[in-house]
């Protein structure tokens, strides 16, 4: 059944919620919240997801504890995938998390902090009346413009501010055929480069790295060698510590001697703009391999892994993790003696990253830019735990299956919905659809992609033990 608001809040603040949805209905408003309106014997998440759908408006009764609820983020991202336009009502200061601040960052929040709430509800409620009847005369057949998730708000009090990540409180629903969206492709590059940075001459652009840097070829002033120079200019001052400290962190997890690995030589800071320095391959990505030849052929398959398995165990070793590292940041390195992979980026450690690079592509106007990113990362980080070696398992299982099917086991059109696939799905079983590969080697793949951590390789070694047995001969 139908209904105006959907009201979505934490269990804390219920007797928020309950005050908020008491008023709205005695002026006529219909509410859906949870507990009260959970029909019985129906499934506890199919119902939030079929009366989220169901509303006209989502109102989000915003707090501290609202801002760390898991199932609260699930709801907000169910609601922005549907175009449920979104209303918070906020009841305490409180500052958005990257993940909450990605997802409402557009939307107007009305501000009711100072006590007692009923004394803001007059004003709300007119508030959410225009919210609904726009959202009416916005409905299919209407002029174009209608029902966007962030529609700027009919209260003229309201204090502007940003947003979060989502779902219901149901475990996501089944994948979508479609995958997800690959990664942008390479942006212009930045006008504001200089054209020297320490003892390098910064030479053309050649693609767009992560959290905001940009790759350009360059060569050694005195000594004239090749490099790539990974440049990174510092954003406003309240992002660009934490960023600037991440891109540090990968920059020193990749300073280690391995043929897998792409070596960082140096890097070094030019007033607000940071710099490393790589060695500059020939060759191409994997992602661009994998375009132009689809699954690999067995024996580079198997070398290929095996050298990805190697490599992690290296970067390991320096206290780094590769955790969503994408086709698009390996290189394929070709010489005269072949073809290796090495990789030129570091992983992630927490969610709270993924989603701070997530709205920085956003903040750049990189549609679809962060969609790639999710396949590569395990659901355990996805639901907000920091990542370690198994989730880092976890990766290397997405990359090997990519590699010998062409596409990555888990894809979907929403975060929520690849969280239900990683957790609630297994991919086709590699060993029925590779004949030419060891079934051994298949089963090592498919291990590493558990949605049970614990199921998983207990570390790289561990991982590259069990190829190096199931590969012999």
């Amino acid at each position: 059944m139908s209904h105006d608001v959907f009201i979505s809040y934490s269990s804390i603040d219920k007797a928020a919620a309950d005050t908020i949805c008491r008023d709205l209905e005695q002026r006529g408003i219909s509410c859906w919240m949870a507990p009260r309106d959970i029909v019985p014997g129906m499934p506890w998440a199919e119902s939030i997801v079929d009366a989220l759908e169901a509303s006209g408006i989502m109102v989000l009764v915003y707090s501290a504890n609202a801002n760390v609820s898991v199932q609260i983020h699930r709801e907000v991202e169910r609601a922005v995938h549907k175009n449920i336009p979104l209303l918070p009502i906020r009841i305490e200061e409180a500052v958005p998390t990257r993940s909450m601040e990605y997802f409402i960052s557009s939307t107007h929040w009305f501000d009711a902090i100072a006590p007692p709430l009923e004394s803001h509800m007059e004003r709300f409620a007119k508030g959410v009346a225009a919210l609904l009847a726009r959202r009416s005369h916005n409905a299919p057949g209407a002029p174009p413009g209608s029902g966007h998730a962030h529609p700027a708000q009919p209260h003229t009090d309201a204090a502007a501010a940003p947003a979060p990540p989502p779902a219901s409180h149901h475990a996501p629903p089944a994948a979508h055929s479609e995958p997800l969206a690959a990664p942008a492709a390479p942006r212009a590059p930045d006008t504001g480069i200089p054209k020297v940075l320490g003892n390098y001459d910064v030479g053309a652009f050649l693609v767009a790295g992560r959290y905001g840097s940009v790759v350009h070829a360059g060569a050694h002033r005195l000594m004239g060698n090749p490099v790539a120079i990974r440049i990174f200019r510092a954003p406003a001052k309240e992002r660009g510590q934490a960023v600037r400290e991440r891109f540090l962190r990968e920059a020193r997890s990749l300073q280690v001697q391995h043929p897998n690995i792409v070596h960082v030589r140096d890097f070094g800071e030019v007033d607000d703009v940071l710099y490393v320095v790589t060695d500059l391959l020939p060759g191409c990505s994997l992602s661009e391999l994998l375009t132009a030849e689809g699954p690999l052929a067995a024996p580079k398959l198997l070398t290929f892994v095996k050298e990805l398995i190697d490599a992690t165990a290296a970067v390991h070793r320096q206290n780094g993790l590769i955790s969503g590292l994408r086709p698009d940041m390996i290189r394929v390195v070709r010489e005269s003696g072949g073809e290796r992979i090495a990789i030129s980026s570091a992983g992630i450690n927490l969610a709270q990253e993924l989603m701070a690079v997530m709205n920085e592509a956003s903040l750049r106007g990189e549609a679809g830019a962060h969609l790639g990113e999710l396949s590569y990362v395990a659901p355990e980080l996805l639901m907000g735990k920091t990542a370690d070696v198994r989730s880092d398992a976890f990766t290397l299982g997405v990359l090997a299956y990519q590699m010998a099917t062409g596409k990555p086991p888990f894809h979907a059109g929403s975060m929520p919905e690849l969280m239900g696939a990683m957790l609630m799905t297994t991919p086709a079983d590699l060993a029925g659809i590779r004949a030419d590969m060891p079934p051994d080697a298949a089963a090592v793949i498919m291990r590493c992609l558990k949605a049970d951590p614990l199921q998983r390789f207990a570390t790289a070694a561990e991982v590259f033990e069990a190829w190096q047995h199931a590969t012999a001969g």
